[in-house]
């Protein structure tokens, strides 16, 4: 009997060896063709490891893909080329909003040291760097050498390439600037019944000459309807 017990052993494992595709179902039906381990069932699910969160860290050489499932979090996780990941909506915000949230836990970002990119109509929308940031459409120029810059403003400072300490607050405050450097621009656009008025205020501080010059503008223009 043992005999016999062995053999049928050994005749399945060379079966399911000897198979590009296995399915486990209860109807007979073949494996998708683009699956190697087909399961099927309607009143079964399917079962992954179980483990605690150190048992999981303790995992030797985990490969890329690997899942199990995290007591201590309840959650699945799997496995990346660098890092365990959680699954589910506990580790992820939702297109609807979130829930339950904390806000000395919870948030949007990164944790290491790369910056932070927002899109809206996968255009660049927000930018959150070491010695840069920037917010609206087009504003600051995604290849900007410059440092400390602050871009408020859809095309604020959209032509700097490599200008430093400018602070552009504003649609279209310091447009053009390319290379210079320490200017402060604010404008704003005021809307009255029956016409705009546009308010530009730049704080600059000029050091292509010897000597510096601070310079104040104050420029107001009427458009009518």
């Amino acid at each position: 009997m043992k005999n016999v017990l062995l053999f049928a052993t050994f005749s399945l494992i060379f079966i399911l060896s000897s198979m590009a595709q296995v399915a486990i179902n209860s109807d007979g039906s073949a494996p998708d063709n683009s699956a190697m381990l087909d399961v099927k069932s309607i009143d079964k699910g399917f079962l992954p490891p179980r483990m605690t969160t150190a048992q999981r860290n303790a995992i030797a050489s985990p490969a890329t893909g690997l899942v199990v499932f995290d007591t201590d979090f309840n959650s699945l996780f799997t496995r990346t080329s660098t890092a365990w990941v959680q699954l589910g909506s506990a580790s992820t915000w939702g297109l609807t909003g979130n829930s339950g949230t904390d806000a000395t836990t919870n948030f949007i970002g990164t944790t290491d040291n790369q910056d932070l990119i927002i899109k809206r109509n996968n255009d660049r929308a927000g930018y959150i760097g070491i010695y840069n940031t920037s917010f609206g459409i087009s504003s600051l120029n995604p290849s900007n050498t410059g440092l400390y810059n602050t871009a408020i403003g859809g095309g604020s400072l959209l032509s700097n390439t490599s200008g430093n300490n400018n602070t552009a607050a504003g649609n279209g405050a310091l447009l053009f600037n390319t290379t210079g450097y320490n200017n402060t621009a604010i404008r704003e656009l005021l809307f009255f019944p029956t016409q705009a008025v546009i308010i530009t205020l730049l704080l600059a501080t000029n050091h292509s000459t010897p000597t510096q010059q601070e310079l104040i503008t104050l420029q107001m223009g009427l458009t009518h309807f």
